[in-house]
């Protein structure tokens, strides 16, 4: 993973010192996956490591509509000389 990171960071002309390499391998250290961060800041094409953001919760589908009834609404109302909905 490392050589993948330097090589990121060597094309991205972005000079990797040995102090920058300490910090960064500081930060690494205090994340809860580093790997993690690391595919992450390599994907959306930074040079520093951030953590990747938590998942989002995926609300839970609403009821379904009932589109008979909804139809069978519009059909009434264009019926009776009414315009829909």
């Amino acid at each position: 993973m490392a050589d993948d990171y330097i090589a990121h960071r060597k094309a991205k002309r972005a000079r990797l010192t040995p102090r920058a390499a300490q910090l960064i391998a500081d930060r690494l250290r205090a994340m809860p996956d580093p790997v993690a961060a690391v595919e992450h800041s390599i994907a959306m094409g930074w040079t520093g490591v951030f953590d990747p953001p938590a998942p989002r919760a995926i609300p839970p589908p609403g009821p379904e509509p009932d589109l008979d009834a909804i139809f069978a609404a519009i059909r009434a109302k264009r019926q009776s000389g009414g315009h829909p909905p």
